[in-house]
């Protein structure tokens, strides 16, 4: 897998960059560069737990819908042309984007001592780059909640 070029992290100056027509390999041994070692904000692990958080707490505030004197099957019926509606004028507009950013994982070594201490052995591993990973985001999605919650409220929900 062949990765672009590489590009300044935001206010970093220190940092020399390969040229721009410098391509790297997924795992690829990179020797002689001044590369920076960087690493992204959050583990995938942290991510989904951030991501699921959200989710729920986002499903956790759907409004339940109340108009009084009014049916729960009407208020569905509502509901759903409101969906249907609202989905008619903001579709599902699936994006790419950046879940996780490419980095360089630095060198590191891993020794282990045996022999009661007397000897051990060392593993190198070279640096490398990581690419990013990318997924895809519906960008309609809250203008098509916004447009459902307007719709409900104009026929009277609360």
């Amino acid at each position: 897998m062949t990765v672009p070029k590489m590009t300044k992290p935001v206010g970093s100056s220190q940092h020399t960059f390969p040229s721009a027509d410098s391509t790297f390999s997924a795992g690829q041994e990179i020797t002689g560069l001044n590369l920076p070692c960087y690493h992204p904000p959050m583990t995938k692990l942290q991510l989904s737990i951030a991501s699921m958080l959200a989710i729920s707490l986002i499903s956790g505030c759907a409004t339940a819908w109340h108009r009084p004197g009014t049916p729960k099957v009407v208020m569905e019926q509502d509901l759903a042309h409101c969906d249907q509606r609202a989905s008619l004028k903001f579709p599902v507009r699936l994006v790419t984007v950046e879940v996780s950013p490419g980095y360089m994982q630095p060198a590191t070594q891993q020794c282990q001592t045996y022999n009661r201490g007397r000897s051990s052995y060392c593993q190198e591993y070279p640096a490398q780059w990581i690419p990013p990973e990318y997924g895809q985001q519906d960008t309609n999605a809250g203008p098509r909640r916004s447009w459902v919650h307007a719709c409900m409220r104009s026929l009277g929900f609360r």
